[in-house]
């Protein structure tokens, strides 16, 4: 269970990475041009490593509540206590730089007149932001989640 979330959060890191890229200005390789819908598709991306992490964390939580396992991974015991000391703190922050720029985006549309945009820059702002207002969604939603699952457990941390 290690291996695979390790590998997960790597691979989020780099098509979070690629999605930055990209916002900044299109990547080329060779004769292919990553714009927009490849951003589209890392955010996805992003999002369902993000998902798959917090089936992974909460499987593990449950079973040692249940005692299927005696123990969690190291690693999925530092995700735990991150998210409990700074999972609130860390969603709101993502959450409010998201919504800076969907706010932004708004604002560039209205000074559009509401209509003919930018659509390339308008697309890539969206992407972005909007995925990192879900991010901040899904850290508060596996910071209350795992809260929950934690009530009436006095062994752990």
């Amino acid at each position: 269970m290690v291996i695979c979330i390790s590998r997960v959060i790597i691979h989020i890191y780099w098509f979070a990475f690629l999605t930055v890229i990209i916002y900044i200005q299109p990547l080329h390789i060779g004769r292919i041009q990553l714009e927009e819908t490849t951003m589209l598709y890392s955010a996805l991306i992003m999002l369902i490593g993000l998902q798959f992490i917090q089936f992974s964390v909460f499987t593990g939580i449950f079973a040692r509540r249940i005692g299927q396992i005696p123990t969690v991974a190291p690693l999925v015991d530092k995700i735990i206590f991150f998210i409990n000391k700074r999972g609130y703190f860390l969603s709101i922050i993502v959450m409010l730089i998201g919504m800076i720029g969907v706010i932004s985006t708004l604002v560039l549309w209205g000074q559009a007149g509401f209509g003919e945009l930018n659509t390339t820059l308008v697309c890539k702002t969206a992407i972005l932001f909007g995925s990192l207002f879900a991010v901040g969604a899904e850290i508060l939603l596996f910071t209350l989640f795992n809260r929950v699952l934690k009530i009436g457990n006095v062994n752990d941390k």
